[in-house]
């Protein structure tokens, strides 16, 4: 069985605007990492120009909708929610938020869904990519 994991993303109010589901690598060392990895790239704008070099995320809304696409290549593994889904057999959680300026942030917990979470860690996603390089396996523990 895969190690599932629910990616939730939220605007600047606070407010979820969908959950990515992941049957398989949720682990930090998989999915952390690799989501990790794509949000350290840039950094949250308001408003941006076509001439931009960097990678930027034109808000809260655009940056969950390159996430998906920058997940979701074939037919399963990735599956979209709506906010505030929850129970659905996930081992790890990753919440996404960021404000305009900033690179985005991620809290990572680990499940079960009996509260409270554990949180492994939480920073902008170039902090988080850096716990995960030195903690984390690419499987198993983390």
């Amino acid at each position: 069985m895969g190690t599932r994991c629910l990616t939730v993303f939220k605007n600047a109010s606070d407010k979820e605007i969908v959950v990515l589901y992941r049957q398989g690598d949720g682990y930090m060392g998989g999915h952390g990492k690799e989501l990790a990895e794509f949000l350290a790239e840039g950094k949250i704008v308001n408003g941006f120009s076509m001439d931009e070099k960097r990678k930027v995320f034109n808000g809260m809304e655009c940056l969950t909708a390159q996430v998906i696409s920058h997940f979701k290549k074939e037919i399963g593994n990735f599956y979209l929610y709506p906010a505030e889904t929850r129970g659905c057999g996930e081992d790890y959680l990753y919440i996404v938020t960021g404000k305009v300026g900033q690179e985005p942030h991620i809290e990572c917990y680990r499940l079960p869904y009996e509260k409270p979470h554990k949180l492994i860690t939480e920073g902008s996603a170039s902090e988080v990519l850096e716990y995960i390089s030195n903690n984390c396996q690419r499987r198993g523990n983390g």
